[in-house]
């Protein structure tokens, strides 16, 4: 009931990863390359697929294999995150039962267009949105609304460490790319990406449910 990347593919990788973090520039065909094998380990590296949407993104803007690119500062934090992540993951997804059991701890967000707020186990918090991210996100309800769950995570994933986490959400754009790990939109990317990361150093598994 475990998937389990072989070691020597593993290592493979890991050795993959540590040499693009050390590059500026590289080709379409070694980007192929290097998205083909990070897709494969994604079967056992659940979060993995969220960290490898940027660099299709940068995929589909390259037209020829020799076409070259800058490898981007966010491509290296995603590369950053494999580096770190890879080895902890291996070995420890559980294939998925049929009947899902219930979840350890339940958490109810919510957000409007100048606060946000959360429950969670008897505890809960609201606050307004700093100007900064009015300014910036006041028309993307959707990017409010994740903002939200993130903080919901970063303050309460201290005592989610080995549980499953159920998140009531009533934006769908959220619950899709939460539960797909897929979005067209780099702001709910981002934000993913951040929850992504407070659980794989918290050690928590989570969902949506609108």
């Amino acid at each position: 009931m475990v998937r389990r990347v072989p070691p020597f593919r593993l290592d493979e990788v890991s050795t993959l990863v540590s040499q693009w973090l050390n590059k500026r520039k590289a080709t379409k065909k070694e980007l192929q390359s290097l998205i083909g094998k990070l897709v494969f380990v994604s079967a056992c590296v659940p979060p993995g697929r969220l960290f490898v949407s940027r660099m299709l993104e940068t995929l589909r803007k390259l037209r020829r294999h020799h076409h070259r690119f800058r490898v981007s500062r966010d491509l290296r934090r995603d590369l950053d995150w494999w580096r770190r992540f890879l080895h902890d993951f291996n070995g420890v997804s559980l294939i998925a039962p049929a009947i899902l059991t219930a979840p350890d701890d339940i958490v109810a967000t919510d957000a409007c267009s100048t606060g946000c707020g959360a429950f969670s186990n008897g505890q809960f918090f609201h606050a307004v949105f700093p100007d900064f991210v009015l300014r910036k996100y006041t028309s993307k309800i959707h990017v409010l609304e994740m903002l939200t769950i993130v903080v919901a995570a970063r303050k309460w994933s201290h005592r989610w460490t080995g549980v499953t986490v159920l998140v009531y959400c009533d934006n769908i754009a959220c619950v899709h790319v939460l539960n797909s790990g897929r979005s067209r939109d780099p702001d709910l990317l981002q934000c993913s990406r951040e929850l992504w990361f407070l659980a794989a150093v918290n050690k928590f598994t989570g969902g949506e449910r609108y």
